[in-house]
């Protein structure tokens, strides 16, 4: 049994993610940066959000979503609260 563990895609990114969906196997996980993050997000090709915050303040940074230009609803899925005070939230657009 072939199992492949990473793709890099170079072409449009909805026409590749659509691609990648229609694939059978296991769920998609993209690692970006915010840029490329709020590029799926914009495109409506995010089916999961796997969110940490911190208990650091910066003060300054990237806003995930400032390239939505509508709302979008989401559902909590989960919450898992760790010992460092990290917690990590995961949300299904509703």
């Amino acid at each position: 049994m072939e199992r492949r563990v990473a793709d890099l895609l170079s072409g449009d990114l909805v026409e590749e993610i659509a691609r990648l969906k229609e694939q059978p196997g296991k769920d998609i996980l993209a690692h970006g940066g915010a840029t490329f993050a709020q590029s799926l997000a914009k495109a409506g090709l995010v089916d999961e959000y796997r969110l940490l915050t911190h208990p650091v303040v910066l003060g300054t940074g990237l806003p995930l979503f400032s390239a939505i230009s509508k709302p979008i609803d989401l559902k909590l899925v989960s919450t898992t609260v760790f010992n460092t005070g990290t917690i990590a939230h995961v949300y299904r657009p509703a």
